[in-house]
């Protein structure tokens, strides 16, 4: 792959693979929250980052219109569960 000739010149000039392989990572992961056609899928990407992307959380994320409407109760029903859940998600 071409990323990984480049992580062989950076080497060889020098430069540690491992921080070569550390700044690609971090370009990688902000290309893909950069590059995110609707806010729902950038939501997602942070949420599963942060260890945060559950069931609860998914139906909150693909149902954003709803929530910011404030339909709390609808958002519940959709997700099968409590408002309270829903709330805290």
């Amino acid at each position: 792959m071409a990323w990984q000739a480049a992580v062989r010149d950076r080497c060889a000039c020098g430069t540690e693979e491992e921080e070569v392989e550390a700044v690609l990572g971090i370009v990688q992961r902000l290309s893909r929250k950069m590059s995110c056609p609707r806010p729902s899928e950038c939501l997602r990407i942070q949420a599963r980052e942060r260890g945060e992307l559950d069931d609860v959380m998914a139906v909150v994320l693909d149902n954003l219109e709803v929530l910011a409407n404030g339909d709390m109760a609808q958002l519940a029903r959709r997700a099968g569960g409590l408002v309270e859940d829903v709330a805290s998600a």
